[in-house]
């Protein structure tokens, strides 16, 4: 059974895959200060984390290729002769 991941972990996910920076994105999810640059790299060990990331990265991709096929689409239409 796959482990779920914590809210506060998630918003690391969600930061991380914004800023590219494990420091920065644990400071967005609420670790203190003082602990954020551990933290961050720590939460990139977790197999639970990467997985997450991996998956925000893949749907995040997802959507931007939907949208490129959809604005070519819109504009295919208004070059034509």
């Amino acid at each position: 059974m796959a482990k779920k991941i914590t809210p506060q972990r998630q918003r690391f996910v969600d930061n991380y895959i914004i800023s590219l920076n494990a420091t920065t994105a644990a400071l967005a999810a609420g670790y203190s200060k003082k602990s954020a640059g551990q933290m961050g790299h720590n939460l990139l060990q977790e197999p639970v984390v990467i997985a997450a990331i991996d998956e925000a990265i893949k749907a995040r991709n997802e959507h931007l290729k939907i949208n490129k096929l959809q604005s070519q689409e819109r504009h295919s239409g208004t070059h034509q002769c």
